[in-house]
């Protein structure tokens, strides 16, 4: 196994029988326990170091079994980037799918039956049903931009 000297940073490679003895550095002279390195892995979800017995990713925030999901209660983390949320909401937030992809599925299908309704008068009532349109679209356009504000609730 690999470690290092703690006063002087000189690297070695012992065999595991020696962890937890005493031994003098051969660079500085100074003695230091061997240590035995925790074994770590790769998360499964975005791919970071993190120790092997670890329940949940400290880079990421998901929990790494099933269990430990449910223990805590948690939905899963969708890790949205700002500018890929910011400019789907631009494009096509009056639809709420901005919200779809932070996992915000009440405001994304609200957003989506105001849209229904607005074209549904839009449809029926002609020219007349412009008014409720617009006041259905704003209505939205407001929702969007205090969502933007706001910003996904994980951002990678």
């Amino acid at each position: 196994m690999k470690i290092s000297c703690p006063n002087c940073g000189h690297h070695y490679e012992v065999e595991e029988e020696f962890a937890g003895m005493s031994v003098d550095c051969s660079s500085c002279g100074k003695p230091f326990t061997v240590v035995i390195p925790e074994k770590t892995k790769r998360c499964p979800m975005c791919g970071e170091e993190i120790l092997a017995v670890a329940k949940k990713c400290k880079h990421c925030g998901e929990y790494l079994d099933q269990v430990s999901r449910q223990i805590a209660g948690s939905k899963p983390s969708y890790n949205v980037d700002r500018v890929s949320y910011t400019l789907v909401g631009l494009f096509l937030g009056c639809i709420g799918i901005h919200n779809f992809m932070d996992g915000n599925t009440r405001s994304g299908f609200g957003k989506i039956i105001i849209a229904v309704l607005a074209l549904f008068f839009l449809i029926v009532w002609g020219v007349r049903g412009i008014p409720a349109v617009m006041l259905g679209l704003s209505g939205t356009a407001v929702w969007t931009i205090l969502d933007l504000i706001k910003g996904p609730t994980e951002i990678r």
